[in-house]
């Protein structure tokens, strides 16, 4: 009889194990949403990320929230959030996109191109101007500092490629923006929109070094080889 209800133990733990009973984790940015429940209107930008450690790893992120305080936009940056190595990795592409925004009380997670989700193409913080043949987005004077809060800097926002986020991606799947002359990404961790959105980056430096490292080894490894080859007389 004890062996019967030991038994009947286990296959509850078992099924309530294979049906998600293990614990579920916040993320910093779930923590920041629920922070803001007020605001109706957010956004969120991945700043920045690192990995500390050789054998047990520790990840972090750093974040901006931009968003509208008595009709005037701000900005602040998180200092370093511990996340877990799974939502590092659902991110790891998104350094300087935003990866959460409200729009209008509704709660988003789809990364994108900063400021696409609401302040870009919204007629209340600007207008799209027209010149030789190409339209670009314009932050009204008042919401003019939104341009250098949302990461954008000298870049200009092209209307195209907005257009095809907000037909084609908008709320279903992240947008990168179109692919540059080299088959990169215009959007997301290793493009240079991201380099200029935050030249401190630390990730973004680790990244370099270690092209810069792999380099090294390469054109070591090709002068041995070079040295070494070569067909006899």
């Amino acid at each position: 009889m004890k062996n019967l209800k030991l038994l009947f133990v286990l296959t509850i733990v078992l099924a309530v194990t294979a049906c998600g009973g293990k614990d579920f984790t916040k993320s910093p940015v779930d923590e920041l949403v629920k922070q803001m429940d007020g605001d109706s209107t957010f956004s969120i930008i991945l700043y920045d990320m690192n990995v500390e450690g050789t054998f047990f790893k520790d990840y972090y992120h750093k974040y901006k929230v931009v968003r509208m305080k008595d009709g005037k936009p701000s900005s602040s940056t998180t200092d370093w959030q511990r996340v877990t190595k799974e939502f590092f990795a659902l991110n790891e592409n998104n350094m300087g996109m935003e990866i959460a925004s409200k729009v209008n009380g509704k709660v988003s997670k789809e990364a994108a191109p900063p400021g696409y989700s609401n302040y870009v193409g919204n007629s209340r913080y600007g207008y799209w101007n027209n010149s030789g043949g190409s339209s670009f987005w314009v932050f009204y004077g008042q919401y003019s500092l939104m341009r250098d809060m949302l990461g954008w800097g000298s870049y200009r926002v092209g209307r195209d490629s907005w257009t095809t986020y907000d037909r084609s991606y908008r709320g279903s799947r992240p947008y990168y923006g179109p692919k540059t002359t080299t088959g990169g990404n215009t959007f997301g961790t290793r493009s240079t929109f991201a380099k200029k959105t935050n030249p401190s980056s630390t990730w973004a430096n680790k990244l370099e070094s270690r092209k810069s490292r792999n380099a090294s080894r390469y054109n070591s490894g090709y002068s041995s080889r070079s040295r070494s080859g070569g067909f006899g007389k």
